[in-house]
């Protein structure tokens, strides 16, 4: 067993959980919850079994403190305990949870296979090779997958092929299709094409710098029912689905058609309207349309600043509110930017983009008749740390700069 065999399988355990949630995501709630006789009754709860084992193992990887009389993290006291009735929050936390997966088996090396691991469940201590544990997670989401497969086919919703063979041979494809053009492991892209590419994989890329996002902004956000708001950069529509959650209509705005495509994909059938369009350029909006604007990890990707925020205020509502979030400046003093491993490639592909200071930010935003409300560093922290051990370097580092703007009064 091998750090690049436990890899694959992460990359393909993601993959095959994202065909078959969007397969039962086209069924009846009732559908999926009706009882066809499976272990765990239905294709929910059986989708529900499946998170909830993956979350308690690696709630023993990550060494997150397990109760004497729980199973596993968060107050998981049974194997059937429900964690999401709601098929959307399963959904969104199966992604969230896959990404973490991919991100921890990265940094696996043999030594660390070999080492191990010790636990307590229900009061009773093991100790096993790491190894041990990592090959049960994956086989343990195979069962359950199979499963899953023949509750899908009594629904009348045939899941296709799932092999694991079938992905590797269409990596192996793609990689040969490259053989013999030059390349240094890593090139630059513009960041419109480079999104293009990033957009299979960005919700499950394990990226830190989303996770911290995903944490901070939606308490600067607060209450958004009945407004109509304009997410800018919107991406695969992480942040515009908690705002659709929250009762809001949204307008998501992205210059990658493939970032939209996944956002259409993700929010089919909500109150939500769609616009390719380059933030570097005025914006298709009349003068007050929106009554609140979100931006968030996008603006690095926008040279002039001054120009974007005097538009951001054109289309913002005189009694409106604008949340910001970017990358922050001392990342690049690291030597950091927007970057992936392009999925077709296996190259990593850095995204054009620009180095902004804190001042930048608050001087466009003064000028273009805004109020700052608030403005935050936010560093990588140890809770973090246990969920991307690759950002170990950067603890106690600003990594994320978020703004909350309103309107200057006349």
């Amino acid at each position: 067993m091998t750090p690049e065999l436990f890899r694959t399988l992460a990359r393909y355990n993601y993959g095959i959980n994202d065909k078959l949630y969007a397969l039962a995501s086209t069924l009846p709630d009732v559908e999926r919850k009706r009882d066809r006789g499976a272990f765990f009754k239905s294709i929910h709860g059986t989708l529900n079994h499946q998170l909830l084992a993956d979350r308690v193992w690696m709630g023993r990887f990550t060494g997150v403190d397990l109760h004497g009389d729980w199973i596993g993290p968060g107050g998981i006291r049974a194997l059937d305990q429900e964690l999401y009735a709601d098929f959307k929050e399963l959904r969104r936390a199966r992604a969230e949870t896959d990404g973490e997966i991919e991100s921890w088996t990265a940094d696996l090396t043999d030594d660390k296979l070999a080492a191990p691991l010790s636990y307590v469940r229900k009061g009773v201590a093991s100790e096993h090779p790491l190894w041990w544990a990592m090959s049960h997670l994956f086989n343990h989401q195979t069962h359950h997958r199979g499963q899953v497969t023949t509750l899908l086919m009594q629904a009348d919703r045939d899941p296709g092929v799932t092999d694991l063979i079938v992905m590797l041979r269409e990596n192996a494809a793609r990689t040969a299709s490259t053989v013999g053009e030059p390349s240094t492991g890593e090139q630059a892209a513009p960041a419109n094409e480079a999104y293009d590419r990033w957009a299979a994989v960005y919700d499950r890329d394990g990226n830190p710098l989303v996770a911290l996002d995903d944490i901070v902004v939606p308490a600067l956000v607060g209450s958004v029912n009945g407004l109509h708001i304009a997410d800018l950069g919107c991406g695969t529509g992480r942040h515009s689905q908690r705002l659709l959650d929250g009762g809001a209509r949204v307008t998501c705005v992205d210059f990658s058609a493939g970032m939209l495509g996944e956002a259409k994909s993700r929010l089919q059938g909500l109150n939500a309207t769609f616009v390719e369009h380059d933030l570097r350029k005025p914006m298709p909006f009349a003068d007050g349309t929106f009554d609140a604007v979100l931006c968030c990890l996008a603006l690095e990707h926008v040279a002039d600043l001054a120009r974007f925020f005097r538009e951001v205020r054109r289309i913002c509502k005189g009694s409106g509110f604008v949340v910001c979030s970017d990358m922050h400046q001392a990342m690049r003093f690291r030597g950091k930017q927007a970057s992936f491993d392009d999925p077709m490639t296996g190259i990593k592909v850095r995204v054009e983009g620009y180095e902004h200071a804190v001042s930048e930010y608050v001087t466009a935003a003064l000028g273009a008749g805004f109020v700052i409300e608030t403005i935050q560093e936010h560093k990588g922290d140890a809770a973090l740390l246990v969920r991307f051990p690759r950002i170990a370097k950067y603890v106690g580092w600003p990594m994320l700069v978020t703004m909350r703007l309103k309107v200057q009064p006349a």
